[in-house]
Formats: C-alpha cells, structure tokens, sequence
C-alpha cells in the first residue's frame, strides 16, 4: 500500500481524536503523531492478497523510531486503545478500519473488498453491544471506590500492595470528605493520589517498571514466560498465580528521602 486517504477535518472533527486530546492534554500531539506513523506503518505491510491490519512493530520499536521513551510509548498507545482508535488482539496491535482509507486502485483486490464489506456489515447496534459485554465488572475495594481486577492488579503491579491500598484508601477518603465524583476511579488515583501517596507521579513509576520489566522474564515458581503479565502490570502470575510484584514495592513516602 502506498498511501492512504486521511480526512482533513479529522483533527478537529473526529470525536475520537477530541476525545483523545482531552484525554492526554499537552501530551495529545505526541499521541496524535504516533497514531499516523503506526496507520503508515499498518499501510506499508498491508498488500492485496493480505487483509491484516496488524502492526508488526512493537513498543520497543516505535520508540526508537519516534525518539520518545518506551514508557510514553505504551501510555500513549493505551490512550489510542482506549479511545478506540487502534485495537489490541494477540499481542499485536490493529486498526480494521484502515480498510476504509485504501485507494481505488488497491480495492479491486477482491479479498480487500469482501474484507471492507465485512466490516461494514458490523452495525452500530453489533459493536456497542460487544463493548458491554467485554466491559469488566467495577467490584467495591474502599468504601466509594470501584475498579476493574485488572485495574486493581496493574496498581498492585506497578506500586505493590502496600501503596496500592494506600491510594485507594486516600481516594475513599477524599471522595468521603469532600463529595468528589469520577467517572473512573482508576483514572483518579493515576492522576493525582498515587503523587500524593508516594511523592513521585505515576509516569514516575511507569519508568521504573520498565526499566526493571527485563529483570524478572520467567516465573519464579512455574518457569513461564511473564510477558503478558508485564504488560499488563500484574501483580501475580497468570498461570500459577504465584506473586511477582514484590519487585516493584514502593517504599513509605515518610522513610523514601522524598
């Protein structure tokens, strides 16, 4: 694929690009410029007889190659993934709808156009009811706060127990107190309790992780590979549930030097 079609009203039209902008404030060009380079780099591997909107890069790679370090990468594409701009399935990240920005001469390519009208055919109606029913349940942790498990076990994973529990219980308390409200109570200790907590803010933490995220690469107990509970930031191995995050405590902001 040489090139693809790109809509010049899409930085200030599309609702998931400002949704996108609102969500990441002075980071959002960042995130913006790398959701282009990863659509060139889907388009560039993307040829008639193969309808595979995948990404055959991984964070590692997108960082060198965009100068930003491996950490910001995968904010940023946690960002593009929860805004609905890409997609992760598999280990790899996609974008179906790249489909859609193919050039008339790549669409005569008979298995791209029944890959096209079959993304079509998913209604609108089809895709919010798969979002539901993918959608994790919130279970109470402190009184007034709901997380996912999985948001529970990547705070546990990037903090450890200890401070995760800390957060939680000074957001409960906040909340109790002074009437605040969230939409995603995870968002809220991301963003402001976890430096109030620690003394370091979250992006803090995400870049200590990864520079530790090759010390630990098989579990301690059953030998398995770790590389999806790192990137998940999980807190216990998925296959035998024994802990692996005792790597990653973070100590008392009272006894830390901060």
């Amino acid at each position: 694929m040489k090139w693809y079609k790109h809509a010049t009203g899409s930085l200030t039209q599309n609702k998931k690009i400002l949704k996108l902008k609102a969500r990441l404030g002075s980071d959002f060009i960042k995130g913006y410029g790398l959701f282009h380079a990863c659509l060139e780099l889907i388009g560039a591997h993307l040829e008639p007889d193969s309808t595979e909107c995948k990404l055959e890069w991984d964070e590692n790679l997108l960082a060198a190659h965009v100068s930003i370090s491996v950490c910001e990468v995968k904010k940023l594409m946690e960002a593009l993934v929860e805004e609905d701009l890409l997609e992760y399935k598999d280990g790899s990240y996609r974008c179906p709808k790249m489909l859609e920005r193919l050039d008339n001469t790549m669409m005569q390519s008979p298995s791209l156009k029944a890959a096209l009208k079959n993304l079509k055919s998913l209604e609108p109606d089809k895709i919010r009811k798969d979002k539901t029913r993918k959608e994790e349940k919130k279970d109470p942790y402190a009184p007034s706060v709901r997380l996912t498990k999985t948001e529970y076990n990547k705070l546990v994973g990037l903090l450890g127990e200890k401070a995760a529990r800390d957060c939680i219980m000074k957001l409960s308390d906040a909340k109790g107190a002074k009437g605040y409200r969230y939409k995603s109570d995870y968002r809220a200790i991301r963003n402001w309790v976890i430096g109030e907590i620690t003394g370091h803010p979250t992006s803090y933490w995400e870049e200590e992780r990864s520079k530790k995220k090759d010390v630990l690469q098989e579990c301690p107990q059953c030998g398995k590979n770790l590389k999806n509970e790192t990137r998940n930031h999980a807190s216990h191995c998925y296959h035998c549930g024994a802990p692996i995050g005792g790597a990653n405590e973070v100590p008392d902001k009272a006894t830390d030097g901060s």
